[in-house]
């Protein structure tokens, strides 16, 4: 089963979204980590992914880094996830 991951977010912050792994089969779980280089107090919207996949463990990672005096900020939110069907799967848009 393939996996193509789609998200939403605001213009000014930049978003990676990664999955472990492109390719599993069906009853088998993968994660997949959406990174925000800045410190936001939503959740993410992740309504959508239920739709194809049921969603389990999710969990968030909040960071501040200093250097130099400059401080960066980022938040990830991890969700372990399997697909309830066969098939090449395209996660949907998350909105953040």
């Amino acid at each position: 089963m393939g996996l193509l991951i789609l998200l939403a977010a605001p213009s000014q912050a930049s978003v990676i979204a990664s999955v472990d792994r492109p390719n599993v089969e069906l009853n088998e779980s993968f994660t997949l980590k959406i990174t925000v280089d800045t410190a936001i107090d939503v959740e993410p919207d992740a309504s959508a992914l239920e739709e194809d996949f049921y969603v389990g463990t999710r969990s968030q990672l909040s960071n501040t880094t200093i250097v130099n005096g400059q401080i960066s900020r980022s938040r990830t939110w991890t969700y372990v996830m399997m697909a309830k069907r066969e098939g090449n799967l395209i996660i949907p848009p998350v909105q953040i």
